[in-house]
């Protein structure tokens, strides 16, 4: 399955050993993905939710759970490159005005 998050986090696996691989990708490439085949959200903030729908040309919801990921499964995920204060929750235009990057979570 794929799925678009914010993070990724060790935790997000469901067995204690995995392997996996790990790739920049480009915003080109993440709308084509996403446009392509069914995917889940695991966006947890509405900013960043309307933030990655404009980015993306898909409605992105806001769902907030807990992701666990096993063999197969496919991580987008959209990484902010600036480390946020600590309780600190953006909105969509603070958003908007930090750097990102786009990266692909593989399990096997």
């Amino acid at each position: 399955m794929l799925h678009l998050s914010n993070a990724f986090s060790l935790g997000m696996l469901q067995d204690s050993e995995a392997t996996l691989k790990v790739a920049e990708v480009s915003l080109a490439t993440v709308k084509e993905m996403l446009q392509s085949q069914d995917w889940q959200s695991s966006i947890g903030h509405q900013g960043t939710a309307d933030i990655l729908s404009s980015l993306l040309g898909v409605t992105v919801p806001m769902n907030r759970v807990t992701l666990k990921l096993g063999k197969g499964d496919i991580l987008v995920v959209f990484q902010l490159l600036t480390r946020l204060e600590e309780g600190k929750v953006l909105t969509s235009e603070e958003l908007e005005k930090l750097p990102f990057k786009f990266f692909l979570v593989e399990v096997a």
